[in-house]
């Protein structure tokens, strides 16, 4: 996806977010098997009542100064929460938390609301299905926004930052196209290091359907290789210059 490193010009595609006919991206989530409890971490083990009232939640990121800011308001959140984190740095990030304590366990658990699991790679389309499983999805980089925008879910994206500060244009160019309402793109500014204000509420319902519209207006685009024919037609048809 390293077309969104830097802008094309204005008549060619729709940069990496163009259709390319994943049939099982387009699937929505009731398809899709169930995620298992909370593996290895802490909070493994619940009982069945309580895992079927658990909000679902996944983080593959990169080391956000608000990490710890999120996992509190998720242990005082009225709903139990399953937190799915990725192998690599977003584990290795949870667990720097935990450093001077119990290393699976968070530092403020509030009515035993927060389950934290620690998840093992794998390939890809096991990803995509727990994207599609999550109700909130945390995602970095590139390609996994692109499969959290297929996934239909609220996300939230943790841009990879560069030196010269480019990366801060990017996602607001990025939270435009969504059309994010405020808190949403607040929320963005704090995870990525733009903003030192606290995090704002996490709205699952209304984030939630500003990535379902988003998703429905790719749904609408021609796939890539229609795109990629139409673009090489009109040029074909254009005199020489």
């Amino acid at each position: 996806m390293d077309v969104l490193r830097k802008p094309l010009a204005r008549e060619t595609l729709t940069p990496a977010l163009s259709r390319t006919r994943e049939r099982e991206l387009e699937q929505p989530a009731s398809t899709t098997p169930p995620l298992p409890l909370a593996g290895e971490g802490w909070g493994a083990g619940r009982d069945d009542h309580y895992a079927s009232q658990q909000q679902h939640i996944s983080l593959f990121c990169y080391e956000p100064a608000a990490l710890s800011q999120l996992l509190n308001q998720l242990a005082a959140h009225a709903q139990p929460c399953s937190l799915h984190v990725t192998a690599g740095r977003a584990t290795a990030a949870v667990k720097q938390l935990f450093q001077n304590e119990n290393i699976d366990k968070p530092i403020q658990i509030l009515r035993k609301q927060l389950s934290i699991s620690y998840l093992d790679w794998m390939p890809q389309p096991a990803y995509d299905q727990l994207l599609k499983r999550c109700k909130l999805n945390f995602v970095r980089g590139e390609d996994s926004l692109v499969r959290a925008l297929w996934a239909g879910q609220a996300f939230v994206w943790h841009i990879y930052p560069q030196a010269d500060g480019a990366h801060a244009a990017k996602l607001h160019a990025f939270l435009d196209w969504l059309q994010a309402p405020p808190d949403l793109r607040e929320f963005h500014a704090v995870w990525n290091g733009l903003s030192d204000t606290p995090l704002p509420t996490i709205d699952l319902p209304a984030w939630a359907a500003v990535a379902q519209a988003a998703r429905t207006r790719l749904l609408a685009q021609d796939d890539l290789v229609t795109q990629l024919l139409a673009f090489v037609t009109q040029k074909s048809l254009l005199p020489p210059q």
